[in-house]
């Protein structure tokens, strides 16, 4: 699975030529050039870009700005960085794999790992060659277009951003931050990790009694410890720093059978985290995994995962706004999915406010689209999430089924999810449910993990009351797998998110393909 394998067909020009900039259009149509999505344009002229969708101020050029005609700063049709064309201030593209004037030199650490600088310049290609963490009281600043290299084993690298550490690694789309392996493909038997952020959000219990801590996926290091003695110290608006415009990519390092380090891992993260314009590709495992927290994210690219492309548990309550995700390789999974949530899978008897509630506005997810040994599903949604889970303006297609709701979710008549303004069409075995919907069990939902109380997906996709469409055809100029993918030719029409969501997004799936859309510039490769 190294990059010339993974034959991902020129994607790069999808997201490099768009940007989610598109979903932002108070016009709802995607497939219409606009500035970018977050706070207002800089005016005519490339000034600085207001907040982004999570709130933060974006690179100088104004990339993130709505740019609708009456407020946001630009007319349609001028650049989607917020300046008239040509993007007068927007830096120059990088050479990210080029070579540095300082050339290859380790990240400064300790005997025990402790990274020993707070910079990370782009003058320097910076070598990852173990678990290597930032240390309690800091920050890592990571500059633009600088180029951090992950060893494989058996000194395999990753980064960890512990409680009380933070991370600034902010790029603009043309100068990206790039964690990749040494060779700059897929190292198989053995690649590096990803990186984890660690905060001090709510995180569920684990079991009964109840415990509030937990070490990062069976890695015994307490500097990877995430949830709290005692639940009351939880800080929802903790901030583990900021992340933007980055792409991670060949990870998945296996630390202990069944336990591979995510592309990017938030482990009660909290909602001060901003975190945008992410790409994780070719990844061993699953690309973004939150366990617990609530930070909020957007514009969250997943490129070929091992398992799972979007995964939550262990009490997630957060938004993610315009979600993409995309295999074309098959997975390492028996059950890779498009979103795999779980309510909290350490404690099916958790109280309701300790059970994840992750909602979503605006995401596209096309599954592998052929046949694979393993059978996929575009939402899993299980193991008790708490009622008010939410899914809107989604588009599923090329999965095994389009999802699966199990133990326990509600009733057909009392359900405690609600997925609406989305299509569900071209999956392999079904057009939405679970191919046989055989996995009922009696009222004791605990006697069986495949138990769903007798839940009917299609009856639940096909109530006129959610606005879903279940089958049928692609919107006309949809194509997921094209080598540069389409968005519909005419947007169609969805719900209006709800704040904190970008409440403008009103049309369904993660927006243009085609124009000056959210994904433009090079931190999104696809090769």
């Amino acid at each position: 699975m190294n990059k010339n394998m993974l034959s991902i067909v020129g994607l790069g020009a999808l997201f490099i030529a768009t940007g989610l900039v598109a979903c932002s259009s108070d016009e709802d149509n995607p497939g219409t050039s606009h500035a970018g999505s977050g706070g207002k344009a800089g005016g005519g002229s490339g000034g600085k870009g207001g907040a982004g969708n999570g709130g933060t101020p974006v690179d100088e050029a104004g990339s993130g700005g709505t740019g609708d005609e009456t407020s946001e700063g630009g007319t349609a049709g001028e650049s989607a960085e917020g300046g008239a064309a040509g993007e007068t201030n927007q830096p120059a593209a990088c050479d990210i794999y080029g070579e540095r004037a300082n050339g290859i030199q380790e990240i400064p650490h300790d005997a025990e790992g402790n990274i020993t600088t707070d910079h990370l310049t782009s003058d320097t290609v910076w070598s990852l060659a173990g678990r290597w963490f930032v240390k309690p009281g800091h920050t890592l600043t990571i500059d633009p277009c600088t180029l951090i290299e992950g060893s494989s084993k058996p000194n395999a690298g990753s980064l960890f951003v512990p409680q009380d550490a933070k991370i600034h690694a902010v790029g603009t789309k043309n100068a990206p931050i790039v964690f990749t392996t040494t060779t700059h493909e897929f190292i198989s038997g053995g690649p590096w990790g990803g990186i984890v952020l660690i905060g001090k959000a709510a995180v569920a219990r684990v079991n009964e009694t109840p415990t509030y801590t937990r070490t990062y996926e069976g890695y015994t290091d307490p500097r990877t410890k995430f949830g709290l003695t005692n639940p009351a110290d939880f800080d929802n608006n903790d901030s583990s720093g900021e992340m933007q415009y980055v792409r991670v990519e060949f990870g998945g390092d296996l630390i202990v059978e069944g336990k591979e380090i995510n592309g990017l891992s938030f482990c009660g993260v909290g909602a001060g985290t901003t975190i945008s314009h992410i790409e994780v590709k070719d990844q061993q495992d699953d690309c973004f995994e939150f366990f617990g927290g609530t930070v909020n994210a957007d514009h969250l690219i997943c490129q070929n995962s091992g398992d799972d492309m979007f995964d939550t548990d262990l009490g997630y309550r957060g938004h993610l706004q315009y979600i993409f995700g995309r295999t074309l390789v098959e997975g390492t999974s028996s059950d890779p999915n498009g979103f795999e949530w779980d309510g909290n899978q350490d404690d099916l008897a958790a109280p309701e406010d300790e059970l994840a509630q992750a909602h979503i506005s605006n995401a596209t997810l096309c599954g592998l689209n052929k046949t694979g040994s393993s059978v996929s599903f575009g939402g899993v949604i299980r193991r008790n999430v708490a009622s008010g889970t939410s899914l809107l303006n989604a588009i599923i297609t090329g999965f095994d089924n389009g999802i699966d709701l199990r133990n326990h979710v509600g009733t057909n008549a009392d359900p405690y999810v609600s997925w609406t303004n989305s299509l569900f069409f071209g999956q392999r075995l079904s057009n939405g449910q679970s191919a046989t919907d055989d996995d009922s069990s009696p009222a004791d939902n605990t006697s069986s993990l495949k138990g769903d109380y007798g839940f009917v997906e299609d009856t639940y996709l096909n109530d006129a009351a959610n606005k879903d469409t279940l089958g049928g055809d692609a919107p006309a100029g949809f194509n997921c797998y094209a080598e540069v993918p389409k968005a519909p030719t005419t947007a169609v029409a969805g719900g209006t998110p709800a704040a904190p969501f970008k409440t403008n997004a009103k049309f369904i799936g993660a927006g243009d393909f085609n124009g000056d859309g959210w994904n433009s510039g090079s931190w999104i490769e696809w090769k």
